[in-house]
C-alpha cells in the first residue's frame, strides 16, 4: 500500500525527501556499496535538487559512490534547456562535481532514439543489481506527474503504456507533437523504492481521481512496485484527500 506524505509547503516537501533519500543511500550503501537514482525531470524536482546541492545538504551524502540515471528524456540534445540532463546538471550534479563515471545519460538522437533505448537497458543491466528476470532494481526512482496524469514519459493513450518486454522504449507524445525515451512499467515496478513528487494546487484534483476515486485512468495508478511507493505533496496538491489518507 503506498504511503502518503503531506508537507505545509514546497519547501518542508523538499526538506522530507532529502530526508527519505538519505535513508535509502545508506542502506544501499551498506546493502551493494552503490547507491542507483533515477532522477525526475520537471518544475517540482528541480527545487529538490538544489536544496541537495546546498551547503545544508551536500556533505550528508557520499556522491562518489552514487549512480545517477533518467526515467524519461526528450529528444533534445543534452544540453538544451528542455533536456532533463541539462536541468540536473544546473541544478546539483555540476555543483556537486559528481564523477563523470557516476551520471549516466539518456542519449536521445533523434535519428537513433530506439538503438538509444537498447543501449540503455544494457548500461542497467551491467551497473545495477539485477532481480527477478535479470531486472535491473533502483534503489530510488523519482517521478513527477502532470496534469494528465501521466508520469515519465508514460502519457495517456501512449503505446509505450503496453510494454511489457523493453525497459526503456521510445514513444512519440502526441500532444508535444515529439519523440522521448522512457522507463517503462516492468522496469519503475522493479524498483526497491519510488517517490512521487507533486506539488500545487493545480494537480488536486488530479490527485483526488488517482487516490481516492481510483479510476484507472491515468498512467500514473499503474505504478505499483515491489517495494516501497511514497507519494510526496505539499498541502495544495493534497487539499482535496480526506486527512485519514496521509501523515
Amino acid at each position: 500500500m503506498a504511503k502518503i506524505s503531506v508537507a505545509e509547503n514546497p519547501q518542508e516537501l523538499f526538506r522530507r525527501v532529502a530526508d527519505y533519500w538519505r535513508q535509502i543511500a545508506q542502506a544501499a550503501l551498506r546493502d551493494h556499496g552503490k547507491f542507483h537514482v533515477a532522477l525526475a525531470g520537471g518544475s517540482t524536482p528541480r527545487g529538490l535538487y538544489q536544496l541537495l546541492a546546498s551547503d545544508e545538504y551536500a556533505k550528508k551524502f557520499d556522491w562518489q559512490h552514487t549512480n545517477f540515471y533518467f526515467g524519461d528524456e526528450r529528444a533534445v540534445p543534452l544540453d538544451h534547456e528542455q533536456s532533463n540532463f541539462h536541468m540536473a546538471h544546473e541544478a546539483m550534479l555540476d555543483s556537486l562535481a559528481i564523477p563523470a563515471t557516476n551520471v549516466f545519460p539518456l542519449i536521445t538522437d533523434l535519428d537513433h532514439l530506439e538503438n538509444s533505448a537498447r543501449h540503455y537497458e544494457k548500461i542497467l543491466q551491467r551497473e545495477l543489481p539485477l532481480g527477478l528476470q535479470k531486472i535491473p532494481m533502483f534503489d530510488l526512482i523519482l517521478l513527477g506527474m502532470g496534469d494528465d496524469g501521466h508520469t515519465a514519459s508514460l502519457f495517456p493513450g501512449s503505446s509505450i503504456l503496453k510494454e511489457q518486454s523493453q525497459l526503456v522504449a521510445t514513444v512519440f507524445v502526441e500532444k508535444l507533437q515529439s519523440w522521448r525515451l522512457s522507463f517503462t512499467y516492468p522496469l519503475i515496478n522493479h524498483a526497491s523504492h519510488v517517490a512521487l513528487l507533486v506539488t500545487g494546487q493545480s494537480k488536486a484534483e488530479k490527485i483526488k481521481q488517482v487516490l481516492v476515486d481510483k479510476t484507472g485512468s491515468n498512467p500514473i495508478e499503474a505504478i505499483q512496485p515491489q517495494g516501497e511507493l511514497t507519494w510526496f505533496l505539499d498541502a495544495d496538491a493534497a487539499s482535496l484527500l480526506p486527512d485519514d489518507l496521509h501523515f
